[in-house]
This record gives C-alpha cells, sequence and structure tokens, in this order.
C-alpha cells in the first residue's frame, strides 16, 4: 500500500462507489461465502473464523457484520480498515488507488448494488436483511407524547447510586402504568433535543424472557447518543467522554463533568460518529471508557478507528459506574 496522501477524501463517493462484492473478490474471499438471495454467509475472513454463518453480508445494504470473535461491521471501508489493520482515511486512500475511483463516472457508481435495490420489494429490504446494519439512512421521529405515571422516588435509583437530582434531570422515573409497565423509563432525545423514545429498564436483574431494556419497535439506537443534546451546550475545551451505558453517564454526570454521552452498545455507528465529531472542534479530544470485557475492547478499538483520523481519541479501560469525582479527575489525567 501507498503512503496516505494529503488529498481530499471523499468517504461517501468510496462508499457509492465500490460494494463488497468487489472487496470480497479482491481479496479471493468470494469461494468461502455461500449466497443465499441478496445476503452472503461463511466463516469471518477477518480473525480466521471457522464457523459457518458467523461473517454475513448484506449486498443491497452494502454493508457487512461478524457474529463471531470480530464482533464487528460496517461498511467497505470498516472492513478493509480492520483486514490491513489501518484507520478509515488510509483505508479510502487503499480504495481510491486499487479502484482508481478518479476515472468512473458518477452515473455508473456501484451499479452493482443498485441494480440489487431495484430486483428486491422495498419491504423485504427492510426486513429481511440478514445484517442489522448500524448505519441505516432514516431518522427516529420525534415522539407526540411524553409517558405519565412514572414514579421518580423507586428504590432502583438508589441501589444504582443515582441522586434525586440526577433523577429529576434526566427525566427518569419507575413505570406504572403503560407501554413500559414494571420498568425504569428512560427518555432518549436527538441532538436537537426533542424527545425521540423511551427505553425501559428493568429494576436488577429481568426474569427468565425478558430484557435488561426494551427499546421501542422501529427505533434505531444506532441514530442517537444519549445525553448528546446537553453536551453540545458544554464547552468544547473539555473532552467529550464516550461510554457504553445510558446508566454510567449518568453517574459520570453526578461527577460534576458535564461533557460525557453513551452509546447504549458497544459499536459505534457512522451516524454517531458523525454527531461526536460535530460535538468537538477540530483540536477536540475524545475519551472512549468502555468496559474491560472483550467485546466491549472490541468495540472500543472499532470506534478508535473511526474517530481517530479526525480528532484525538484516548482510550481507558474502566467500568465507569460509581465514580467518585476525585478518580474520575485521575482518570481523565
Amino acid at each position: 500500500m501507498s503512503e496516505p496522501n494529503s488529498g481530499f477524501v471523499d468517504f461517501k463517493t468510496i462508499k457509492r462507489s465500490i460494494s463488497m462484492l468487489q472487496i470480497l473478490e479482491h481479496y479471493g474471499l468470494m469461494q468461502s461465502l455461500k449466497r443465499n438471495g441478496d445476503s452472503l454467509s461463511g466463516p469471518c475472513p477477518l480473525h480466521g473464523g471457522q464457523t459457518q454463518g458467523q461473517f454475513k453480508v448484506s449486498i443491497s445494504k452494502n454493508c457487512w457484520h461478524c457474529f463471531g470473535k470480530c464482533k464487528a461491521g460496517g461498511n467497505v471501508l470498516d472492513f478493509v480498515s480492520q483486514k490491513e489493520n489501518i484507520g478509515i482515511r488510509e483505508a479510502a486512500i487503499f480504495l481510491k488507488e486499487r479502484f482508481d475511483l478518479s476515472t468512473v463516472p458518477a452515473s455508473k457508481l456501484n451499479k452493482h448494488t443498485e441494480d440489487n435495490n431495484d430486483e428486491r420489494p422495498q419491504k423485504q429490504q427492510d426486513t429481511e436483511d440478514p445484517v442489522n446494519t448500524a448505519d441505516d439512512p432514516k431518522i427516529n421521529k420525534p415522539l407526540g407524547f411524553n409517558l405519565k405515571y412514572l414514579d421518580p422516588d423507586h428504590p432502583y435509583f438508589a441501589e444504582r447510586g443515582l441522586s434525586q437530582e440526577t433523577v429529576m434531570t434526566f427525566g427518569l422515573g419507575y413505570c406504572k402504568k403503560g407501554i413500559l409497565t414494571g420498568r425504569i423509563a428512560i427518555p432518549i432525545h436527538n441532538v436537537n433535543g426533542e424527545l425521540v423514545a423511551y427505553t425501559g429498564r428493568w429494576p436488577g436483574e429481568p426474569p427468565d424472557g425478558k430484557d435488561k431494556y426494551k427499546f421501542p419497535e422501529g427505533f434505531s439506537k444506532s441514530l442517537e447518543i444519549f445525553n448528546i443534546q446537553r453536551t453540545v451546550n458544554e464547552s468544547s475545551d473539555e473532552p467529550l467522554v464516550v461510554v457504553q451505558s445510558i446508566f454510567a453517564c449518568m453517574n459520570i454526570w453526578q461527577t460534576g463533568f458535564r461533557r460525557i454521552v453513551a452509546l447504549m452498545g458497544n459499536i459505534l455507528s457512522e451516524n454517531q460518529s458523525t454527531l461526536l465529531l460535530q460535538a468537538v472542534s477540530p483540536q477536540g479530544r475524545i475519551i472512549l471508557m468502555f468496559n474491560e470485557d472483550e467485546s466491549a475492547q472490541q468495540g472500543c478499538h472499532n470506534a478508535l478507528r473511526r474517530l481517530s483520523p479526525a480528532c484525538y481519541v484516548k482510550l481507558i479501560k474502566f467500568s465507569p459506574e460509581f465514580l467518585s469525582q476525585k478518580k474520575f479527575a485521575e482518570l481523565l489525567k
């Protein structure tokens, strides 16, 4: 691979121009994958997996995901970044040179993927894609209601170390009646401060058959970042700290540090990357404070690959809940 240059790299054009089929053919990987309609599946070619079905590709959506050791996924840039062990910008330059995009007419960009979209009914694209892509371009529409019958005095808040002030600030409450009955209702806002969803957290360990968190049908977590609407109003002189869980975010908020957000999961999507980079200045700093388990750290390093070409990123291995103000300040140094 040639050395990265300082020229402009259009990520969107590259993603539109090159299909995952071309990438897989470039690396000689097609023979190890099986096709079933719109999808490809097989052992993961990134970590040398042996299990059939752990690696899946959606041809029409031009994305991939590993359900095995990698726990990673994304678009063509993410695949090359992982395969070559390079940053996203370097991956873009790599593809730009290998596929000579300067000679491709705009009308021909990613024709193969467009043809597949035309052949497939829209309903199937929405419901049958085996890859839960983190880069779906839809939006979460603002809600036209607020939940009622929420109890802000439930003992679970004290168990999680949340003060009454924090409970009121974030609009939390135990849901006595309605769609989240029996759960802690947590409002989620978009970057503009519009309420787009409530998630329900079971207070404690959930019984068999129930998930710890319940999100509304049709809501896409990958399009939002918890607490982003508050952080954009804070001074960008402070680093932006990114954690995984909502409760970790609120616990750090209680230490007095206000530039704190949560991904609501391990995987940073392209949409979330954009929101984070918009929230920091060109000389800004992002600190990824993920848990120490393997899946969390894989997600952390995937986030590093996405963000580091655009700003300074620091990684901290630590479970960020129940931090004192002093301990948190020490971690940021």
